[in-house]
């Protein structure tokens, strides 16, 4: 069993809902990152290995985003997902 810490796209249910799973992570908040401007959104709070879902906000702009852990508003530097779109296919890149 590996003690690396982990963050995958699951994939984006309802097209409201973003699902990911997560490993070895300390207590911190997973977040998505649009990979065209760094702005984070959402987030929930997490602590070891589980899953989670991410509500994506109204208004949201169609693109390019991963998930992130960050604490205290700031990238952990641990583990970040695959790059997947929202507004469009929901499939990992």
């Amino acid at each position: 069993m590996s003690d690396l810490a982990s963050l995958n796209f699951v994939g984006i249910y309802d097209g409201r809902l973003v699902y990911a799973t997560y490993a070895n992570l300390p207590l911190c908040q997973i977040v998505i990152v649009s990979q065209t401007s760094g702005q984070s959104f959402g987030g929930v709070d997490v602590d070891g290995s589980g899953s989670t879902e991410i509500l994506i906000p109204a208004g949201m702009a169609p693109g390019p985003y991963y998930l992130e852990p960050q604490r205290n508003g700031v990238w952990t530097y641990l583990t970040r997902s695959a790059v997947f779109n929202i507004g469009g296919p929901a499939e990992p890149q």
